[in-house]
């Protein structure tokens, strides 16, 4: 090969590693992935680190008796349930980005809070980081299996998952909205005859506060995904009669 070759190629393989690195640090957790896979880390049940912070932040205040727990994704995380429903104590157990998976990793919490109501609200990240409808449905069931074995004395509350604002997704985001609201109301539609199957189950259809096309208003959020104050005014009256 000529020192012409030879240099094309040094630039290339460059080039390839500079995109490479700025993938795994903006997109998949910074060096920890990469870490672990050379031993460097040990594997971690809870392998982002934003994860693993407010896992162990949660562990360390969850030691009382809450009367309600939140449990999810980033819609969850994102608001104070004790600040907004004061008659009534609330932990917040949330995480920015979970996934059922995720959600299953911690249910722990939730027996260890023994509380008398679980409101659930996951699998829209699933969905759109490329788990099928099916691999969705396996993972949300197993938490509703899981939340009914370990906590007998707990009303357990499945909400279905808020689609996401065509208009205003993909602005921010690079997955098809219109394919992904698909995955969400076939989801939705299986999550609502979920009660049938299981009779400890009560279902909170989050349906109605959608527009006429079954998606989240532009007002309702800020980026098309995430719920803005107005999303959250009308989602906490829709579950109002159900907390209190």
């Amino acid at each position: 090969m000529t020192h012409r070759g030879i240099f094309i190629l040094s630039l290339a393989f460059n080039f390839a590693f500079i995109l490479g690195s700025a993938f795994l640090l903006l997109f998949r957790g910074g060096l920890v992935p990469f870490e672990t896979w050379l031993g460097l880390h040990p594997p971690n049940k809870l392998r982002h680190p934003l994860v693993s912070v407010k896992y162990g932040a949660n562990t360390l205040v969850n030691q009382r008796h809450y009367d309600v727990v939140f449990i999810g994704d980033s819609h969850t995380d994102f608001f104070q349930w004790s600040q907004y429903f004061r008659r009534t104590s609330c932990s917040n157990q949330g995480i920015s980005g979970d996934t059922t998976e995720g959600v299953l990793r911690r249910l722990d919490q939730v027996r260890s809070d023994t509380p008398d109501k679980v409101f659930l609200m996951v699998g829209v990240n699933d969905l759109r980081h490329g788990r099928t409808v099916g691999q969705t449905e396996r993972g949300y069931r197993e938490i509703v299996r899981r939340l009914i074995r370990e906590n007998p004395q707990t009303g357990i509350y499945v909400q279905t998952i808020f689609p996401v604002n065509d208009k205003k997704y993909p602005l921010y985001f690079p997955q098809n909205p219109v394919a992904l609201n698909h995955e969400i109301n076939q989801m939705n539609r299986w999550i609502a005859g979920l009660p049938k199957q299981y009779s400890r189950l009560m279902l909170i259809d989050n349906r109605p506060i959608l527009d006429e096309k079954g998606q989240l208003p532009a007002r309702m959020t800020v980026d098309g995904l995430h719920l803005s104050s107005r999303g959250y005014e009308k989602w906490t009256a829709h579950l109002t009669r159900y907390v209190y």
